[in-house]
């Protein structure tokens, strides 16, 4: 099998997927999302925004260990948006920002007072089925490289996106495709092994934010 990468994505594109045969009420509309254009950081208080009341977690909807996790870190969630059941009215704790992703239009970033992605928002602002959601990401994540036209195979595992640990091996000029794929997983295994080893938790996102 190859190489598996664990990340929301999979979990984010499956609830999509499922979101394109379901229908929103009418009254419920986006027109609150132009807030996430702005940047809080130069704000020393709390200000008040708003969040999607949908939130996906490591194992899908219904988990709320990110929402725990924000919470635990001075998000305070308050009252649903009047007449807008997508949206609920939150407080940000002191130089917390949403900013737009430079190249998802899709996508908005919710950054702590320390420049980390706490979250991930994203939006599809359909006609008839406007749909949103938080994503918590994760203080540790790992990313593989793997290419058939690359002489080499790497995972790697980042620290609130910082690289701190890489496996990583050459290929041989003549291996077969099976070989390769064979290769790529032993060096993703060989990295999961480390970050399980040091932080067994790091598939939590309330862990290792302190």
């Amino acid at each position: 099998m190859i190489l598996t990468l664990i990340t929301y994505y999979g979990c984010i594109l499956a609830v999509l997927s499922e979101s394109q045969h379901t229908n929103t009420q009418p009254t419920e509309t986006m027109n609150d999302f132009s807030d996430f254009s702005t940047d809080f950081s130069d704000r020393a208080a709390s200000v008040k925004t708003k969040l999607p009341v949908r939130f996906l977690g490591p194992i899908g909807e219904g988990d709320d260990r990110g929402r725990e996790a924000l919470e635990t870190a001075g998000v305070k969630f308050l009252e649903t948006v009047p007449n807008n059941s997508l949206f609920q009215h939150v407080e940000l704790p002191a130089n917390w920002k949403l900013v737009y992703h430079p190249r998802h239009l899709f996508w908005t970033h919710l950054i702590d007072h320390q420049g980390r992605k706490r979250a991930g928002i994203f939006s599809r602002n359909g006609y008839s089925d406007p749909y949103v959601l938080v994503s918590c990401r994760l203080s540790y994540k790992r990313t593989s490289d793997y290419d058939n036209f690359v002489m080499y195979v790497s995972t790697a595992v980042f620290k609130d996106g910082l690289e701190i640990y890489t496996v990583a091996e050459n290929q041989r000029p003549d291996s077969t495709e099976s070989e390769r794929h064979t290769l790529a997983e032993d060096v993703d295994a060989r990295a999961l092994e480390w970050l399980q080893g040091k932080y067994p938790n790091w598939q939590d996102p309330r862990a290792y934010w302190i």
